[in-house]
């Protein structure tokens, strides 16, 4: 189940990185898309980055719990390694800051509604990524193999659809709302 759940919230951030930075592309070339309503859309991506948010603090949670309470000393040491070992400031800065803590300003309407902060959030996670790419590239006992591209069609698939599904439920939503002013 972790795995998952794991599967599905880095679908969501890898495919919001690669959405947002498109954005940022198309906006400095002032190309606009026609059918597609851009506010909306930011709206949309936003609301999955919180639903990303919640579902990466549950699956760390979960594992926490599990850890504890399965009183098996490979996976409590494991996790606790993970949290206090000699790459504590991987899972503090890149995992609890980034994707749990720095999502939640989302919450405030305003900062929902603005692509500035969904640049900021981004720009954070890709400043993250290569800091960590750099050590593993510089410690050379890490290596992480994809084997085929399969998995990353996947995430696409998934992405593709819980987008969509946000972009035409936020879409539903301010039409209502346009409706019940008139």
């Amino acid at each position: 189940m972790n795995y998952n759940i794991s599967l599905i919230y880095s679908s969501i951030f890898n495919g919001t990185e690669v959405l947002v930075l498109c954005l940022v592309i198309l906006n400095a070339f002032k190309i606009h898309p026609i059918n597609i309503n851009k506010q909306t859309l930011i709206c949309a991506i936003n609301y999955l980055l919180m639903f990303g948010s919640l579902l990466f603090t549950v699956s760390l949670l979960s594992e926490l719990f599990m850890a504890y309470y399965t009183q098996n000393e490979y996976a409590q040491f494991s996790f606790s390694n993970r949290l206090a070992g000699p790459f504590w400031f991987d899972i503090w800065l890149i995992g609890v800051l980034s994707f749990m803590i720095l999502p939640q300003i989302l919450w405030i309407k305003r900062l929902r509604k603005s692509f500035t902060a969904s640049i900021i959030i981004v720009g954070i996670w890709l400043a993250l990524y290569f800091v960590k790419q750099a050590l593993i590239a510089f410690q050379a006992w890490h290596t992480e193999f994809k084997s085929s591209y399969s998995e990353y069609i996947i995430r696409a698939i998934i992405y593709s659809v819980l987008l969509l599904t946000s972009y035409f439920i936020v879409q539903r939503k301010t039409n209502r709302s346009y409706i019940s002013k008139a």
